[in-house]
Formats: structure tokens, C-alpha cells, sequence
């Protein structure tokens, strides 16, 4: 998933941002509601790769709104 934070220079953090966090939420829905070990394991993995989304681009996307001189 290291091609993200790239996507995010050409469409914008905020979209990607949402993306990956929606990506991420239907992952964690999916986790709490299965009960097959091999299906947990499909969500988890989809879960880990939506944390370049989440965290790369969720900072550098905050950073954005915090004043420059503090």
C-alpha cells in the first residue's frame, strides 16, 4: 500500500482520507460479525492495509489546518 500516500498528491487527502477510513470501517463491521476464522483473516488483512491511508495521509492531512507560525 505505499503507492497511497501517491494517490494523495493526485486526488487530494481529504478524498483518499475518507476512502481509506470507509474501507476501513466496513473492515471492522466485518471482523465484529464473522464467525469464520479464514474470513477474520481476510478483514484483518484489509484492515492493516487501509493504515497507510489512515495514518500517512490522516497527519499530514491535519498538519493542513494548523497554523504555520505557532
Amino acid at each position: 500500500m505505499s503507492f497511497v500516500p501517491a494517490l494523495t498528491d493526485k486526488f487530494g487527502r481529504k478524498y483518499i482520507f475518507c476512502a481509506t477510513m470507509l474501507v476501513s470501517t466496513i473492515a471492522q463491521i466485518g471482523l465484529i460479525k464473522s464467525n469464520s476464522l479464514n474470513v477474520s483473516i481476510c478483514f484483518m488483512v484489509l484492515l492493516g492495509m487501509t493504515w497507510p491511508g489512515k495514518r500517512v495521509t490522516g497527519l499530514n492531512y491535519i498538519l493542513e489546518f494548523l497554523p504555520q507560525d505557532y
